[in-house]
């Protein structure tokens, strides 16, 4: 084996212990050490790095971060909200169907899905309560919408996720075939089966009383109820700001729609849409410079940067080529589709148990397409497969913030959650598993 795929191995493997181990607290600071070890190893050379950092794709998404920031502050959730409220008629399934449909949007335009469930969370607590019912009925099935469903549909800075998959095609040197409605279509049934069973049948096996006692948003700590405090107690915009923010919202996302489901006569990227609304953000009003500049999460742009810089060294090395054929050789004496897919869903799966998602999609990407590259198959169902797997993961509090809280928000032990978690996550997968192996057969 050549030094060069050894150190780069090593590398790799050294990043994903630190990535479980966390010392600096940093996922950013792992991400730029691993870039800084590739580079003085030789894995990769300046204009690779240079490239990842000027990515377009970047620009896009780090952009539609600020406009999602204009639309937050707007009432328009709220008021969502209050009209659930009016129309359920006392019906627990349209309570969750109308927070569940809330939620899945939100998760559109807010980057966590654990601020979703903050913002939410005391909303469809007081709304079940005057029903009669306590928060344990609901909370569960609520969190398991707001993660599952995570970037699933192409509104808002998820219209860019088919933008990262062709990054890290394009990294691995394969073709970018990924298209904007293909996270999506990929990932419709998952969706579709999430809400039928969280809204008509989750909350017969929930718990009619917490099992541990409930704790409120207000007594938890942690960046994600900070931030639904402040989203639930910002003032309200001017009526000029608050009709600003949704039409440059609404307009951007419609816009990248547009520019990529038409021909237009002139030449008009995804980027430079997600700028101009950014911009017109600050322009007019909606958003101090300050309050843009906030909204850059700078650890995710680290993170796609140091995704695309891994992609890069696999490739370079030829340490990616290794991993796809070993893999490749193993599946191609088992050459089932569903069965490729089932194992690409276990691995990221058990993983995001122990990392967040975005590191284990980090991790898994480059590999996925090297798989794939080895078999001749087309990588985009892959991808979607990792993603969508790393978002299926809400039993455990170690896979995602959102799970401590829907904890605490419910009243539920760890018992519990196995007990109402397991079946969905053997749904979900399997939905999953079968719908991709018709839409992207491996063999």
């Amino acid at each position: 084996m050549d030094m060069q795929v050894i150190i780069c191995f090593a590398i790799t493997i050294l990043l994903m212990v630190l990535f479980i181990w966390n010392p600096y607290k940093s996922i950013a600071t792992t991400t730029v050490l691993g870039i800084l070890l590739y580079f003085v190893t030789g894995c990769v050379d300046e204009e690779a790095i240079i490239q990842s950092f000027g990515n377009t794709t970047g620009l896009l998404t780090c952009t539609m971060f600020v406009v999602s920031a204009g639309f937050n502050k707007t009432q328009f959730v709220r008021r969502i909200a209050e009209l659930v409220h009016r129309v359920s008629n006392g019906s627990l399934a349209k309570v969750m169907l109308g927070y569940g449909a809330i939620g899945v949007i939100l998760d559109m335009f807010i980057p966590s899905a654990l601020a979703v469930f903050c913002i939410l969370s005391p909303m469809l607590a007081a709304t079940v309560e005057d029903m009669g019912y306590s928060p344990s009925k609901v909370m569960f099935p609520f969190a398991v919408l707001t993660i599952a469903n995570m970037a699933s549909l192409p509104i808002g800075g998820c219209a860019t996720m088919y933008a990262q998959y062709n990054a890290q095609l394009e990294a691995l040197g394969a073709a970018p075939t990924a298209e904007i409605f293909d996270p999506m279509i990929g990932r419709l049934p998952v969706l579709i089966v999430s809400f039928i069973y969280c809204c008509f049948i989750a909350t017969k096996f929930t718990p009619d009383r917490p099992v541990v006692s409930i704790v409120g948003i207000d007594d938890m700590e942690g960046g994600g109820s900070e931030r639904a405090k402040k989203a639930l107690e910002k003032a309200p915009l001017s009526s000029f700001h608050e009709t600003a923010a949704l039409v440059i919202f609404f307009g951007v996302t419609i816009g990248l729609l547009v520019i990529n489901v038409f021909e237009l006569p002139f030449v008009l990227e995804n980027w430079n849409i997600t700028l101009a609304g950014a911009l017109l953000m600050i322009f007019t009003g909606v958003l101090k410079p300050k309050e843009a500049s906030k909204a850059i999460p700078l650890w995710v742009w680290l993170m796609f940067v140091g995704g695309l810089v891994m992609a890069s060294a696999l490739a370079k090395t030829g340490a990616g080529d290794m991993i796809g054929n070993a893999v490749a050789s193993v599946v191609n004496n088992f050459p089932i589709t569903p069965l490729y897919y089932l194992m690409l869903s276990v691995g990221p799966y058990i993983c995001t148990n122990f990392l967040n998602n975005r590191t284990t999609n980090f991790i898994f990407y480059p590999i996925a397409i090297q798989i794939c590259m080895s078999l001749g198959a087309d990588p985009v169902g892959s991808l979607i497969c990792v993603q969508a797997s790393t978002q299926i993961a809400f039993i455990m509090p170690t896979a995602t913030a959102s799970v401590a809280y829907c904890m605490g928000a419910g009243g539920y032990d760890l018992k519990t959650m196995f007990k109402m978690g397991w079946f969905p996550t053997i749904l979900f997968i399997l939905v999953l598993v079968v719908w991709l192996s018709i839409l992207y057969p491996i063999f």
